[in-house]
């Protein structure tokens, strides 16, 4: 059990974790993605909205083990996750699809990736004090 501070400052090594864990929900969701798409004729808009949603909830699920690593400071931890994931997201999409990239379309993935970073991050700060207090009360 690591111990708790009262003020924690920023931890990379937990941002890290966050990192490749945002990477692992990322590649698991595009998979059940792809599953869902071969399945059910879906549709260009829906299709847009289903990646959205996966780069919400990657970013969210890497901030919030980044926060709950971190024991606190949830914002600044999921915000991190979400600021370093956007270029590696970048950089995977200009190696699939090369060619010019162009910056209008990428507003609304660094929107969606750095405020799902921060939700988890918030979440991961109540999972990490919900933990604490449960382990707190068995001891």
């Amino acid at each position: 059990m690591r111990p708790e501070r009262k003020n924690p400052g920023f931890n990379l090594p937990a941002v890290l974790k966050g990192i490749l864990c945002t990477l692992a929900a990322s590649g698991l969701l595009i998979g059940l993605a792809g599953l869902i798409y071969y399945i059910v004729d879906l549709t260009e808009p829906a299709l847009n909205r289903l990646a959205a949603a996966i780069l919400f909830l990657s970013a969210a699920a890497g901030g919030a083990l980044a926060a709950r690593e971190a024991g606190g400071r949830g914002l600044l931890h999921g915000l991190a996750v979400g600021l370093l994931y956007f270029p590696l997201l970048v950089a995977c999409t200009a190696w699939i699809l090369p060619g010019p990239l162009q910056a209008a379309p990428l507003l609304p993935k660094l929107v969606l990736v750095t405020a799902g970073g921060a939700a988890g991050g918030m979440f991961g700060v109540g999972l990490a004090n919900s933990v604490s207090r449960s382990i707190r009360r068995k001891g």
